[in-house]
């Protein structure tokens, strides 16, 4: 087996588990109406680029509690689920 395949393997299945696991932290978040833990899943310099999932406009969020807001307000509306 080359090597820098083996390699390359490994790091897209570590990346697939850590992708993974924040979906599954938003789903238990939005499932359990939790701000607190949606907002820990954002950096506090975040940008979060809605095309037409939450509101119907294409549009750009910025900060952790702005987009934990808004994913909160809307996600129930918006029908947003696994």
């Amino acid at each position: 087996m080359n090597r820098a395949k083996g390699m390359l393997d490994t790091l897209e299945s570590h990346n697939c588990a850590i992708v993974e696991k924040w979906l599954g932290q938003l789903e238990r978040a939005l499932i359990q109406h939790d701000s607190q833990s949606l907002n820990a899943l954002f950096l506090l310099q975040s940008y979060w680029r809605d095309v037409l999932a939450l509101t119907g406009n294409i549009q750009t969020l910025c900060g952790a509690e702005t987009i934990s807001e808004a994913i909160s307000e809307r996600s129930k509306d918006a029908g947003l689920s696994n």
